[in-house]
């Protein structure tokens, strides 16, 4: 912890306020998923707008990554939707379009869930190895809203 607390205060001011952004978000959204029904926040995690046209890959990756070690620290039980909900939350903020992928695999009698985000078809928040073990609940060409509407 004391590691983390050196290099947060190297570095930049805008990677400080998304670092505390992720810190108060991941509360946010535990108790939003937690607590609530689907149906109260499903559309925050669909939201979409006009994305900047010269974003570069690398800096949606290094915003990405901070909000991982954010989650690595936090209190809070953090899984892929809460960790996806965050990052979606703040990347739409800055004005990135992002998108929210499910992906399911049987592991022996059980069926498996998982979520990631993408940029531009390019997964941003976990391994190809992870996600490439999952099928994609709805390709990149689907309307997700329109699959997952109907969750209860």
């Amino acid at each position: 912890m004391l590691k983390f607390l050196q290099q947060f205060w190297q570095m930049p001011a805008k990677h400080k306020l998304i670092v505390f952004k992720a810190w108060y978000l991941f509360i946010f959204w535990d108790l939003l998923i937690s607590y609530l029904p689907y149906k109260w926040w499903k559309t925050s995690l669909f939201k979409s707008q006009h994305t900047f046209s010269d974003v570069a890959l690398a800096e949606i990756t290094l915003i990405t990554r901070l909000i991982e070690k954010v989650a690595r620290k936090h209190f809070v039980r953090i899984n892929c939707l809460r960790r996806c909900a965050v990052q979606k939350h703040i990347l739409y903020k800055l004005g990135y379009q992002t998108e929210l992928v499910f992906g399911v695999k049987k592991q022996q009698e059980n069926l498996e869930a998982h979520c990631w985000l993408t940029f531009k078809g390019q997964i941003i928040n976990d391994s190809i190895e992870e996600t490439s073990t999952y099928v994609a609940l709805v390709d990149q060409h689907s309307n997700q809203k329109n699959v997952l509407k109907n969750l209860k």
